[in-house]
């Protein structure tokens, strides 16, 4: 069930809009698909050159953003803790969208195989937060495999550990 959902979810994340840019930007992959609580799609996919956020309908979206790699924020996961999670932030205005997504290493695998995945958007102008919106359980279609991290890098950005930020690579 946990499979057919997000593979459900993944096949409608690709109707999303810039979803067949797979030109000199390379294919595109999903960091973050689900359906929020009230039953919203989420989704963040990017590929070499640009990442979009979508909320809303997967076929309209209420919102969809599309930004350089180079303006997306990204933290990955600092290697500590039973979650592995990282999180994509897009600005729009003085407002903006952190999508986060994980997996709990300690929870029990589901009868697809799957960790407990999750995640969720916050919504923040400056220091407050105007809205936090989660998945649902057994929605969540989230990259473990650090393709957001990879990307930046490709693109020519270094993720320096110590001040947790992007610089540009030397």
């Amino acid at each position: 069930m946990r499979r057919a959902a997000a593979a459900a979810l993944l096949a409608a994340a690709a109707a999303l809009p810039g979803a067949a840019a797979a030109d000199a930007c390379g294919p595109e992959r999903t960091f973050l698909s689900c359906r929020v609580e009230d039953g919203r799609a989420l989704a963040v996919r990017f590929d070499g050159c640009h990442a979009r956020y979508a909320f809303g309908d997967f076929a309209a979206p209420e919102l969809a953003l599309e930004r350089p790699l180079g303006e997306v924020g990204f933290a990955p996961w600092p290697g500590v803790g039973r979650s592995i999670w990282e999180e994509a932030t897009f600005a729009n205005g003085d407002v903006r969208y952190a999508v986060h997504g994980g997996h709990d290493r300690m929870a029990a695998a589901g009868p697809g195989g799957d960790a407990a995945a999750f995640g969720g958007v916050e919504v923040r102008r400056g220091e407050a937060v105007l809205a936090r919106l989660d998945c649902a359980a057994g929605t969540v279609a989230f990259d473990a495999g650090g393709g957001l991290f990879e990307a930046k890098s490709a693109a020519g950005e270094r993720f320096d550990r110590e001040t947790r930020s992007w610089v540009p690579a030397r």
